[in-house]
C-alpha cells in the first residue's frame, strides 16, 4: 500500500502558515507529479505561483491549486495569472489583497 499523500488544502495552509509566521517569505512545495507551488502571505496582498521543471506550467493546474486555497485567501473571483520567466523557468503568478480578521 502505498503512503498517502497530504490533502492540497492542508498543504497550502501549512504553505500559508509558514509564510505568515516568517514575515512574508515565500514557501514552496512540491506535489506528487512535479508541480512546483509557492504561496506567499504578507499584510498587503498574497501571491501564489505555480511552475514545472524544464515545462511550460498549464494554467488548469494553477487553477485547480488556486480552488484547493484555504477560504480565508480566495477571492470572489479566480485571478488571470500572468507568466513569468525567472531562471529560464516559465512561472505562473497571480497576487491580490486579502482581508485578514484577526
Amino acid at each position: 500500500m502505498s503512503e498517502q499523500q497530504p490533502n492540497l488544502t492542508a498543504v497550502l495552509g501549512n504553505l500559508i502558515a509558514r509564510s505568515e509566521s516568517d514575515r512574508g517569505s515565500v514557501k514552496t512545495w512540491t506535489l506528487t507529479r512535479g508541480l512546483f507551488v509557492s504561496v506567499q502571505s504578507t499584510a498587503a496582498k498574497f501571491t501564489l505561483r505555480t511552475w514545472r521543471i524544464n515545462q511550460l506550467p498549464d494554467m488548469q493546474e494553477w487553477y485547480t491549486v488556486f480552488d484547493y486555497l484555504p477560504d480565508g485567501y480566495k477571492i470572489a473571483t479566480r485571478p488571470e495569472p500572468v507568466p513569468v520567466t525567472e531562471d529560464k523557468q516559465t512561472v505562473l503568478s497571480a497576487s491580490w489583497t486579502v482581508l485578514k480578521l484577526f
